[in-house]
């Protein structure tokens, strides 16, 4: 498992965007940003060095869906951080809510992690604790395998992780954000994994 000590001030630069061809999103240590820019959305994680070039870049892309199940934009929401003296314990909530609710498969214990009145971006999945339970119930989330990394600041965690879903393997991004000791908000992008004969570089994980 991934250290829930990570600091994201001195490692990632994250967005949650909508790209359109020509037109590169504008990022900032430590800034969360989303952005309407067109047809498809991405995910960036970026590592950045001591003189902050960039030397190390994951992302995931889907297109945008503009009907969710809950109802929800699946790129609104907040995109900065507050709460951020709580960064360190909402991580380790966060990991353990994906350790044994989403790898372990205890859906009995979601409600020690998420609100009643989780607001849920996910497009596929409904909204509130009832939504993300009958999701979790029928498999809708997938099986996570192996999460790869884990960053927060303040009350906004992310995850990437290799999940099992439909059949086939994916590089999921969840983003949290978390209020009173609760999951209230969550973002999810999902892109199934090529085969090795198909990778440009090094694959996803």
């Amino acid at each position: 498992w991934p250290s829930s000590n990570t600091s994201m001030a001195s490692i990632i630069r994250v967005a949650a965007t909508q790209h359109r061809v020509g037109k590169a999103p504008s990022l900032s240590k430590g800034k969360w940003l989303k952005r309407a820019l067109g047809a498809a959305r991405k995910r960036d994680r970026s590592n950045t060095g001591e003189d902050d070039k960039i030397l190390e870049h994951w992302d995931v892309i889907a297109a945008y869906e503009g009907t969710t199940s809950s109802g929800e934009d699946m790129v609104g929401g907040p995109s900065e951080p507050s709460d951020l003296d709580k960064g360190e314990a909402n991580k380790a909530l966060v990991l353990e809510y994906v350790k044994q609710v989403l790898t372990e498969g205890e859906i009995g214990r979601v409600a020690d992690f998420v609100s009643p009145s989780l607001i849920q971006r996910e497009p596929a999945l409904g909204s509130g604790l009832h939504g993300l339970t009958d999701a979790l119930s029928f498999g809708a989330v997938g099986s996570y395998d192996m999460v790869f990394k884990l960053v927060g600041e303040g009350d906004l965690v992310v995850t990437y992780s290799r999940v099992h879903r439909g059949g086939a393997d994916h590089a999921v991004f969840d983003i949290y954000r978390v209020e009173d000791n609760l999951i209230a908000e969550h973002w999810g992008i999902a892109e199934a994994l090529q085969p090795r004969e198909r990778w440009g570089n090094s694959g996803k994980f």
